[in-house]
């Protein structure tokens, strides 16, 4: 996946619960970001490509895999919060909750923009009973959203956060 179009991967990463920023259709980038806002830790094409090959292994539902190359990416780039994010999100698969907390609270730690992770602390969060952490978690990520222009997540989070209204 040497010549990465931003078209191609953006099909990977919804699949996978992520969201891309929009760039122009076809755009072929030397570096690219795979969340919304920057990424904490630039990263070469290679490294994206390991990230979206654990996309994929999470996709297929072969979450231990996932979390190994996730894993692995994390040893070489400690401060790549889209790393530390997706194996959140393969931990949380796979029912380690805790785990998949502590990686989402790294994330966000590492890229306080990164709405996506700030949605998936949150959820965890509220399904872990701690109800105003959770709350705090979605409306920050509905602010980032709302920034970032990506109006189909804001919508999604808003639903969520009005659901849970008295």
């Amino acid at each position: 996946m040497q010549n990465l179009k931003l078209g191609s991967l953006a099909g990977i990463l919804l699949g996978f619960g992520i969201m891309m920023g929009s760039a122009p259709q076809g755009l072929s980038l030397p570096k690219l970001w795979i969340s919304q806002s920057i990424s904490s830790q630039e990263v070469p094409v290679e490294v994206e490509d390991r990230l979206v090959e654990g996309m994929g292994q999470g996709m297929q539902g072969h979450y231990p895999e996932a979390i190994r190359i996730f894993s692995r990416l994390i040893q070489e780039y400690p401060n790549y919060a889209d790393a530390y994010h997706n194996r959140g999100i393969a931990q949380a698969k796979l029912g380690n909750k805790k785990a998949a907390i502590a990686d989402q609270q790294q994330a966000v730690r590492m890229n306080t923009e990164l709405a996506e992770a700030h949605q998936a602390l949150g959820l965890l969060l509220l399904d872990e009973g701690n109800k105003d952490q959770g709350i705090e978690h979605l409306q920050i990520a509905a602010q980032l959203y709302q920034k970032q222009g990506n109006k189909i997540a804001h919508n999604r989070v808003t639903k969520q956060l009005q659901s849970l209204q008295p």
